[in-house]
């Protein structure tokens, strides 16, 4: 509904109907339950630089609810039962790729940096106990349907410990499915890294992130009937105008045009 005030002496109106070709249905997908924690993944805040990378499987993405094509627009990390001061460990480059690999194949086996989006950069958010850290993606990125690396990147100089975090425990792999390298002196390079000093088969953190669908619309929509108080409106007067019968939902946009 809208009131309009002429300048003219005659009012036209037509309705011009826009409608996006994918409708998102957004879900949340979450990787990995149970009360365990330990403090090397994502990042080990005990040390002053990190750089850690971790694969989640297909399989495992699919069955938490995620569907090939959509994109991811957050990432969040289970934060155990003390939440430290993140002043210590508060500057992150968060990476995300569609990978291959099933797992690394050694503790130098990185996914090469150029193979991965960088998402985000920044300071993460304070930490709640048994909470979840969310970080909203400033590049969302589009899973395609197979495994999936997460790279963290950690780079302020000094350390607390030690945070801990959620995570879960699955079958070994045949090679490490996370690695990870922390140093007090030497900030790794994501571009060049060094040898993992840390990797592990079965262990990865808990992840939750928000995907969204993209699904295809279906149907045609109405644009509906225009209707105006009084059809010819004198300069000076107001007429108010009001959709009929139109096709409601998201992404569904309409806009007056006056002549």
């Amino acid at each position: 509904k809208r009131t309009v005030k002429s300048s003219v002496y005659k009012f036209g109106l037509m309705v011009v109907f826009f409608l996006f070709s994918f409708v998102g249905k957004t879900q949340t997908v979450t990787i990995g339950t149970g009360t365990t924690t330990q403090s090397y993944l994502p990042i080990y805040s005990c040390y002053g630089y990190n750089y850690s990378q971790q694969i989640y499987t297909a399989a495992e993405i699919s069955a938490a609810g995620g569907t090939a094509g959509s994109n991811i627009t957050t990432i969040a990390f289970k934060v155990g039962a003390t939440a430290y001061s993140t002043a210590n460990f508060l500057n992150w480059s968060i990476y995300l790729g569609n990978t291959g690999l099933n797992n690394f194949a050694s503790t130098t086996g990185w996914v090469p940096l150029a193979s991965m989006t960088n998402v985000w950069n920044g300071n993460i958010p304070t930490l709640t106990a048994n909470g979840w850290m969310t970080i909203t993606l400033t590049t969302p990125f589009t899973w395609t349907g197979g495994n999936l690396v997460v790279a963290i990147d950690e780079n302020t100089a000094s350390y607390t410990c030690t945070q801990a975090w959620y995570s879960f425990t699955a079958t070994a792999a045949a090679g490490p499915r996370s690695i990870l390298y922390y140093n007090d002196t030497t900030n790794p390079n994501p571009a060049s890294p060094p040898t993992a000093n840390y990797s592990t088969t079965t262990v990865r953190p808990q992840v939750q992130f928000t995907m969204i669908a993209n699904t295809p619309c279906s149907g045609t929509p109405a644009p509906g009937n225009t209707l105006a108080s009084l059809a010819a409106v004198p300069p000076g007067s107001s007429t108010t105008l009001t959709l009929q019968n139109s096709t409601p939902g998201n992404n569904v946009v309409y806009q007056w045009q006056s002549a």
